[in-house]
């Protein structure tokens, strides 16, 4: 099937006259790309127009060939690619499922990429082929799916990688075009907006936990107390009542603090018992809220954290049908897939989604004390997520560095999460090697070797927040050879925005030898700080103001001292 040949085409674009903002944006951006790849200018027609041999269909129209889609199967993001004779069909779900399958269209057929909003990979084809067999329906694996790495926070990069979820509210992400499902109010660890210690913990400290030496805090509140249940159900009326097109709103454990802080007073400490976990004590609490938001408004949906303490499932009580669980993978090991070295969170993964029709997971996929250096945790990800499919999870958040511009792979990260959450049964390895072309230039192979120094040289237990020297133990012979592996990547770079995105992911190795004071930075070099202040200024000079969570990056550093002091 010939869609164009040489420069011309007698294809018409026909989208619906009453076509949504999704369906519009479809029809457009098809259109846009196809005069890029080809130089023709596809008309666009509504559907009140008569029917003509050679149409490309977007989204939901009058044609006969629409009785092809099934949109219950589908869903809001599923769709259909389809040759019906002559006709080219990609329709979907109305609310981002013809875009999605547009995007896809243009990805998979004609071989565009979009690896950040900035840079992106459009072939130039004359003539534009397609095969007459083709039908290609895809859905995704996860009814929601987010990352929140700084450089994802682009609403039409988002929407061309399927991203349709804004698990948290601190960036200020929207579109014209789609809706992204998110949360009304604050979001997770949100108890204390319902019964606020500033507020209540003076006047009312019986709302407040009993820790396991009898002492009163206002860390976490009593769950067992009726009055906190009120206030609780009060504020959750209130969001529901301010925010009547959400149906996503949080109620979860406090942060902070270790796995003892939760309430043990007598009546909490008995459902625990019974329960073998506190997290009964929080299902029993926020069936119980659930039950009552349906009241309000039968669409609601409720969700908690499986988090630290409450990761254990209960024994007993079950969530309800409109409560979401998020199970938290915290304390895993990142040196190896979680079915390797985590068997107790294996288990509780198990557990939960035997008991809860709702599962989502928070994974975690940056260190959090240390955003610039290296993460060897590539080759993990891809069975991790294939696990949370197998056991029906619904959601996949994966939380990176929100707050700057970075200094590792987080590109790279976002781009490669994205793919993974719409199909974890991906060739990732195809999906890096485009993406590091792309993003890279030439040199890319010289990053990936680095990568693979990196893997071998990785130990066999770190975590999310594990200092950099214990990560990865790198000899002055294997830094000798990544710096040169780095320069060679710089040398085959195409042009100057190429050179500086490959210096700002070099940066993660300059930050590791000052963080273990190796090479350059050894304590008994004499021009350790003037090392360190180049260091310093080429972190400035990238773009990066966050080098850790909930801390800048100084104006004022000690270049005496390790880059993992100059936060503020």
């Amino acid at each position: 099937m010939t869609l164009t040949e040489n420069g011309t085409s007698d294809y018409v674009i026909v989208r619906s006259a009453n076509a949504v903002a999704s369906e519009k944006r479809a029809a457009e951006e098809l259109q846009s790309y196809i005069l890029q790849i080809s130089g023709v200018n596809l008309p666009i027609v509504s559907d009140n127009s008569d029917t003509t041999k050679k149409e490309i269909v977007v989204g939901k129209t009058n044609r006969p060939c629409d009785t092809l889609i099934d949109r219950t199967a589908l869903g809001d993001d599923g769709f259909r690619i389809v040759v019906n004779d002559k006709t080219l069909l990609i329709a979907g779900g109305q609310e981002r499922g013809t875009l999605y399958g547009v995007y896809s269209f243009l990805e998979e057929y004609l071989g565009c990429r979009w690896f950040t909003s900035t840079v992106e990979y459009v072939p130039q084809i004359k003539t534009i082929v397609i095969p007459k067999d083709t039908d290609n329906s895809q859905t995704p694996a996860f009814m929601l799916r987010d990352t929140s790495w700084y450089c994802s926070f682009d609403s039409t990069w988002r929407e061309k990688q399927k991203i349709n979820f804004k698990m948290l509210n601190w960036n200020n992400i929207s579109s014209d075009y789609t809706k992204f499902v998110t949360f009304a109010g604050p979001v997770g660890h949100t108890l204390n907006y319902f019964v606020p210690k500033e507020e209540y913990y003076e006047t009312h400290p019986e709302y407040f936990m009993i820790d396991v030496n009898g002492e009163r805090r206002n860390a976490q509140p009593c769950l067992s107390n009726p009055d906190v249940l009120k206030l609780v159900k009060q504020g959750v009326k209130r969001l529901i009542e301010e925010n009547p097109d959400a149906t996503l709103f949080s109620v979860g454990q406090n942060d902070g603090g270790d796995w003892e802080q939760y309430c043990h007073c007598p009546a909490c400490a008995a459902i625990t018992k019974e329960e073998g976990s506190f997290s009964g004590n929080v299902i029993r609490f926020v069936n119980e809220v659930a039950e009552y938001a349906k009241t309000i408004r039968k669409d609601v949906k409720i969700h908690t954290f499986a988090y630290q303490y409450t990761q254990i499932p209960p024994k007993i009580t079950h969530p309800v049908d409109n409560v979401l669980v998020q199970l938290c993978a915290i304390n895993c090991n990142h040196a190896d897939i979680y079915e390797n070295t985590d068997k107790a969170f294996c288990d509780d993964l198990k557990g939960w989604s035997a008991i809860c029709k709702n599962l989502f997971i928070w994974d975690y996929t940056t260190n959090f004390n240390h955003y610039l250096t290296p993460v060897p945790d590539f080759g993990l990800h891809q069975k991790n997520m294939q696990l949370f499919r197998d056991n029906n999870a619904v959601s996949m958040f994966m939380q990176g560095n929100s707050q700057s511009i970075n200094g590792e792979f987080g590109e790279l990260r976002a781009y490669i999460f994205a793919k993974l959450m719409w199909n974890p049964d991906c060739d990732l390895e195809k999906v890096t090697d485009e993406f590091m072309l792309g993003y890279y230039g030439a040199g890319y192979k010289n990053i990936k070797k680095y990568m693979n120094i990196l893997e071998s040289r990785k130990s066999d237990l770190f975590k999310i927040a594990t200092a950099p020297e214990n990560i990865i133990n790198l000899s002055l012979p294997d830094l000798i050879l990544c710096d040169n592996l780095w320069d060679a990547a710089e040398k085959a770079a195409a042009d100057d925005a190429q050179l500086a995105r490959i210096k700002r992911s070099r940066l993660q190795l300059q930050y590791y030898k000052s963080v273990a004071q190796k090479a350059e930075f050894t304590v008994i070099n004499p021009l350790r700080e003037k090392s360190a202040e180049t260091l310093y200024h080429s972190i400035v000079d990238s773009g990066i103001t966050w080098i850790q969570e909930r801390k800048q990056l100084t104006k004022n550093p000690d270049f005496s001292k390790k880059a993992s002091t100059w936060s503020e």
